[in-house]
């Protein structure tokens, strides 16, 4: 159906708002969606002459907060939507909030799917306590990543979610999640950081190899999710970037910091390549 939405502007000249995240194309129509962590979900239907600001059904502050974009390869006019915000230390684990949302109609209403956040954020809060500076009165905390496995029939899609605090699976199209890796639990400063990058990468040649881009290194499962073992070298630090080869799925590149196992952040980043599948 049609956008019934009023608040409609013509893209200018290098269309940009403040802070892009994501840039998702609609590979069943000409729609483009772009995240914003300070314009929220921007929507094309015109290959990107009007944009409106989509967020009915997102929780309000969410709405202007988005990290990740992906549309369904299969299912038109469906999309995930991941948000990433701050939220007050003392108010973690009371309401759920940064959650991941789906819409089925383009982009025109969303509604929240799951995963369960709030269990993680309790642990944070607890643990908090044991280093917690006064100065630290905020975490910032959600969603960083989406994978669907397009392999899987549409209407019970598995899933993954990168969120801060660990990864979360579902193979029944989003009704139940089951958490894989959970870390950073016992230090909010390693979780709540926006500069540290989550993202997925999928074998296309096969749905089981996975590999997981995380500010500790990269993990690679090669069940579906169920172990999840490291496999970058010590000498890596956060990682910023990862790609697979279409060319052939065992070169891996990766720009990362040279962190000796540290974690840390810095504008000092190196470019590692693998062609055996992470083994060296």
């Amino acid at each position: 159906r049609l956008s019934t939405f009023t608040h409609k502007r013509t893209a200018r000249p290098n269309f940009q708002v403040i802070v892009p995240q994501d840039v998702a194309l609609d590979p069943l129509s000409n729609n483009i969606a772009i995240s914003y962590d300070d314009e929220g979900l921007q929507i094309s239907r015109d290959g990107g002459k009007w944009w409106e600001w989509s967020y009915w059904g997102i929780l309000a502050r969410e709405g202007v907060d988005t990290r990740v974009v992906v549309y369904d390869p299969d299912v038109k006019d469906r999309l995930f939507l991941g948000t990433l915000g701050k939220v007050a230390l003392d108010r973690l684990g009371v309401k759920e909030i940064w959650k991941l949302y789906q819409s089925d109609d383009g982009g025109v209403t969303f509604k929240s799917i799951g995963p369960d956040f709030v269990p993680s954020h309790k642990l944070i809060k607890s643990n908090g306590k044991k280093y917690q500076r006064k100065k630290e009165t905020f975490a910032t905390l959600g969603v960083k990543d989406i994978l669907i496995d397009p392999t899987t029939p549409p209407d019970r899609r598995t899933m993954y979610v990168a969120y801060s605090t660990g990864v979360y699976k579902s193979v029944d199209g989003a009704k139940t999640w089951k958490e894989q890796i959970q870390f950073g639990g016992e230090n909010i400063k390693d979780v709540s950081n926006d500069d540290y990058y989550l993202k997925f990468a999928m074998n296309p040649q096969n749905n089981l190899e996975i590999y997981l881009a995380t500010y500790g290194g990269l993990y690679k499962t090669s069940d579906g999710g169920e172990l999840w073992t490291k496999v970058s070298p010590e000498l890596f630090g956060p990682i910023k970037s990862l790609a697979l080869a279409k060319s052939d799925p065992a070169v891996i590149y990766v720009v990362a910091t040279r962190g000796e196992g540290k974690l840390h952040w810095t504008i000092d980043s190196h470019l590692w390549k693998s062609t055996d599948a992470g083994k060296t």
